[in-house]
């Protein structure tokens, strides 16, 4: 990637705009060798780091401090006016008091040089191909780690495991009325509207002014399941009449129309355990293949390639050599290993 990037944020405006993503998990179909491949041996890679080197030798584009924090550069950067992009995200633009908020445009250019500016705000640009990609959250329902799913041992029995779903079913899905119970807590003892009940602001009650009995955590399953944000950006847009991009993104299905969706993706669950196993060993026994990649981007970000397409297929011959081709044949070529498929992740449901 260029030089001192944070991967997600280039997502939409770079990566995106070739057909790929950051996540090395991704893989694709190649349109010359017909491989299943990651990104780094994808053909559109090529393309957009000629599109990079091209951009940064004409000025178009610059790199930032490889040393320090991305963050404190980026910021630094952004904040002339003169580059970086904009978040339209609404907890973004609402929510310009924050600290974390301050560091991104706009609201580290109204600070720090011009308090009266004024944003002209348009749709993204799309890629030579005509891509406008981005990617979802983690496309691995069943990964490890926080905010993954919790897994139900085979000694439960069915009838617990009844009552466990009939829980879940009255706390988080019965009703928006019990949902705000198992979730804050009670009202008139865990907080207080504002205004209007469920339209204005909730006040919560000062955990030391509780009594005792009513201390403490106050979710039912809070760290198992909750129901997708989304319906409550949703509904609170509706109310309010405050859209911000997740929620229109919604409703107006573009999810569908500007998420992209691997060919395969690396995962124990779509992989089966031993082919996984064997896939870990065989990257661990292949480090050269991460060589060859890192002296090709050097390069091209250095404007040291004058024929990408002679390059590349150097380059391309190289990685097959560092074992790639032997990674491509008994992994990703697999037929054991499956295609990724979607299903309806991105159908909001009620």
């Amino acid at each position: 990637m260029p030089p001192n990037v944070n991967g997600n944020w280039a997502n939409q405006t770079q990566y995106g705009l070739f057909g790929f993503v950051e996540d090395v998990n991704y893989l694709y179909k190649d349109p010359s060798s017909g491989d299943i491949v990651p990104k780094y041996a994808y053909t559109p890679y090529r393309d957009y780091y000629k599109w990079v080197s091209d951009s940064l030798t004409k000025g178009y584009m610059v790199s930032l401090d490889r040393t320090g924090n991305w963050v404190t550069n980026y910021s630094t950067a952004s904040a002339t006016g003169k580059y970086g992009i904009m978040s339209v995200c609404g907890v973004t633009v609402t929510g310009m008091a924050t600290a974390a908020n301050q560091q991104y445009a706009p609201m580290n250019y109204l600070l720090q040089s011009d308090p009266n500016a004024r944003f002209v705000v348009g749709p993204m640009f799309s890629g030579p191909e005509g891509h406008a990609n981005n990617k979802t959250y983690n496309i691995d329902p069943f990964g490890v780690g926080s905010w993954r799913v919790y897994m139900i041992g085979e000694q439960v029995s069915d009838a617990k495991l009844q009552r466990i779903c009939q829980i879940q079913q009255y706390t988080l899905f019965n009703s928006y009325e019990n949902f705000i119970r198992y979730r804050y807590g009670i009202e008139g003892v865990h907080f207080k509207w504002a205004g209007e009940p469920y339209v204005s602001t909730m006040i919560p009650t000062p955990a030391a002014d509780l009594d005792p009995k009513y201390r403490g955590n106050l979710s039912v399953f809070q760290f198992i399941y909750t129901p997708s944000p989304v319906n409550e950006f949703i509904r609170d847009a509706e109310v309010y009449n405050n859209w911000h991009f997740r929620a229109w993104m919604y409703v107006k299905d573009l999810l569908n129309k500007y998420v992209l969706h691997p060919t395969k993706y690396v995962s124990e669950v779509y992989m089966g355990t031993e082919l996984y196993k064997e896939y870990t060993d065989l990257v661990v026994a292949h480090p050269e293949i991460n060589t060859v990649v890192n002296d090709f981007i050097n390069r091209a970000l250095a404007g040291e390639i004058a024929d990408f397409n002679t390059e590349w297929q150097q380059y391309i011959s190289q990685l097959y050599s560092a074992g790639l081709e032997e990674i491509i044949d008994k992994i990703y070529n697999n037929p054991a290993f499956t295609d990724y498929d979607p299903g309806a992740k991105l159908i909001l449901r009620e």
